[in-house]
């Protein structure tokens, strides 16, 4: 502060000091020109005029001079305000804070022009690189076949913001063109290897291109569009080669199999033509055409194997004669038409049987159940099944729990593989000419009326063996029951010394020594008469069968009723009953029944998943 007040002293003596020499120098002057004017003899009027124009031309002078200064401040003043206005405008487009500039007035307008100049240089190279991205952006874009983008903002002058805005949306235009890139070639090289290796001519102009080796292609969607249409297009191309391909080699392997070509020979055939190229099926099909025209040599041959082909298939597929619908087959003319005919017939069973073949399988599966469940049923009726050896009715059970729980599952897979079968072509499946499962049910109804029909039977000559055996019983005289062969009971085995089934008479000693007090006072006479007794009813066992009345007469001796089983005894109170009561019971009737007749069968009607009946 002193030291501009010093300075300020010193220009305000400066200032004085140079008006005064100004002023003197003016005074000299003046002077000397008063002095020259009284040397040209002019009188005092026109000096004092004289002297007027010297003071107003000096006063014009300064007037100018503090014109032209005037307006210098002016228009520093101006430059000053544009200068700052422009600052302004610049730090908010380059998005920087104004600097802030004091001082005097000459003095600050150079430093706003010094920083207007900064800021111009700022945006300029912000203006070269937006410039510089553009370019690049533009060039990504034409490859790639989109559109620009603009300035977030309305300012000419790019911000920081969207310069980095623009570098990486630069970056991800290069990734996007790189990923293009990368699949343009792999479909490039995949289309060109396509028509390379199968020997097709490219169809379109953009195909050509693709083969003419350019990489200046464009990587927008539409081209990539493209490409990859022209590559699904070779590919079914080579599908459909691949495809006449097949047809060929399985029609040549047909012809083969028909003329009995050696291993070798197809060997070194199939070598030679691995690849699928239009060269390859041409040579397929010559190969083909020679062997066809070898065949119509032998065509006699060829329909007698069709004929033996087809008798195989028909009995595969369990066909009747009415389904053998073809006519050409009893024909005896050998002509190409009826070869290619039987050919074709042969195609047709061996698709249908492909098609059945499944059911079929799980058919003759079936049948072997079914014929295990009528050997089982069968074993059931016969009386030695109950001898025992080595666990053979556990095994029975178990086998005949198995078929009871897999013939029905089994069943219905076959209904529904049949089903499924129906609906997708349409027809009804035929086995032997009638409905499998008309069939099924059929069979387990005859099953079942068949057991019925034996039991019946069995029923029926049980009875007539019980009244033959009752009109031939000697009144007088029991017959002793002997020991079943089939069905051994130890209640019926006896030695030489005691025979149970003995009558009421000759038995009476033996019971009162077995039983009664009476055995103590036997005397040894009376010994000797029980065992003749005994030796007469044992030859009378040997000489007689017994029958169940006799076994049924013996237990309803009068010496035997203590001895008679629980079941014998509930039996009688039950007959009697019935004999007592007018009117019987029809309850009572039921519960009388043994558990066998309540049933009634063995088989109990079901029904499976499908609706159809069966008989477990």
């Amino acid at each position: 502060m002193d030291e501009e007040n010093c300075l300020h002293m010193d220009i305000k003596n400066i200032f004085e000091v140079k008006e005064k020499e100004g002023m003197k120098f003016i005074q000299d002057y003046l002077k000397k020109l008063y002095n020259l004017w009284d040397d040209f003899g002019i009188d005092s009027k026109r000096k004092v005029r004289r002297a007027e124009m010297v003071w107003k031309h000096v006063q014009i002078l300064m007037q100018d001079i503090f014109k032209e200064e005037n307006e210098l401040y002016r228009s520093v003043q101006e430059h000053i305000q544009d200068y700052m206005k422009k600052i302004e405008q610049l730090s908010k487009a380059l998005s920087v804070v104004p600097k802030e500039i004091t001082g005097p007035l000459v003095k600050r307008e150079e430093l706003l022009r010094i920083e207007l100049e900064k800021l111009n240089e700022v945006a300029q190279q912000r203006l070269n690189s937006f410039q510089h991205l553009k370019t690049i952006e533009l060039k990504y874009c034409k490859i790639l076949g989109i559109e620009e983008q603009k300035l977030s903002s309305d300012s000419d002058i790019p911000s920081q913001n969207d310069l980095n805005d623009l570098e990486q949306r630069i970056n991800a235009l290069k990734e996007e063109r790189d990923r293009r890139h990368k699949r343009f070639c792999l479909v490039k090289k995949d289309l060109t290897t396509i028509l390379e290796t199968t020997e097709l001519e490219p169809e379109t102009s953009f195909e050509k291109e693709i083969l003419s080796g350019k990489d200046d292609f464009s990587l927008s969607d539409e081209t990539l569009k493209s490409l990859e249409e022209a590559l699904n297009k070779a590919q079914q191309r080579k599908a459909e080669l691949e495809s006449r391909k097949k047809e060929l080699r399985d029609r040549l392997i047909f012809l083969w199999d028909r003329l009995k070509i050696d291993k070798e020979t197809r060997t070194k055939f199939f070598s030679k033509h691995e690849n699928c190229c239009l060269s390859i099926l041409k040579s397929l099909e010559e190969e083909v055409e020679k062997y066809q025209l070898l065949r119509k040599a032998n065509i006699h041959v060829e329909i007698s194997a069709y004929k033996k082909d087809l008798e195989e298939l028909w009995s595969k597929c369990c066909l009747t004669d009415q389904e053998k619908k073809f006519d050409l087959f009893y024909s005896s003319e050998t002509t190409d038409e009826i070869l290619r005919a039987h050919e074709v017939e042969v195609e047709k069973w061996q698709k249908h049987y492909k098609d059945i073949q499944h059911i079929l399988t799980k058919i003759s599966e079936r049948q072997l159940l079914w014929d295990k469940l009528v050997v089982f049923e069968n074993k059931a009726t016969d009386p030695n099944r109950f001898k025992n050896r080595g666990g053979n009715l556990l095994l029975e059970e178990k086998e005949r729990k198995m078929l009871q729980k897999e013939l029905p599952k089994l069943e219905n897979e076959i209904f529904h593989d049949i089903e499924v079968y129906e609906m997708q072509n349409k027809t009804v499946f035929m086995y032997n000419g009638e409905d499998f499962r008309i069939h099924v049910t059929n069979q387990w109804a005859e099953r079942a009326n068949q057991k019925e029909n034996e039991k019946t039977k069995r029923h029926k000559q049980r009875l007539a063996q019980i009244e033959n055996e009752s009109i031939l019983k000697t009144p007088l005289k029991r017959t002793i029951l002997s020991t079943p062969k089939t069905a051994p009971c130890k209640a019926l085995k006896c030695n030489e010394r005691f025979t149970p089934f003995l009558t009421e008479t000759d038995a009476s000693p033996m019971r009162r020594n077995l039983f009664g007090s009476a055995c103590k006072s036997d005397k040894k006479d009376s010994r000797g008469k029980l065992m003749h007794g005994l030796e007469r009813q044992r030859k009378t066992l040997l000489l007689r069968t017994p029958s169940y009345s006799d076994f049924i007469g013996e237990l309803n001796t009068p010496c035997k009723l203590n001895y008679q089983s629980s079941i014998l005894m509930e039996k009688n109170k039950f007959l009697a009953m019935q004999q007592s009561n007018k009117t019987p019971n029809r309850n009572n009737k039921i519960k009388s029944l043994p558990t066998s007749e309540k049933k009634g069968s063995s088989l109990t009607p079901t029904r499976g998943k499908l609706g159809l009946p069966f008989i477990l």
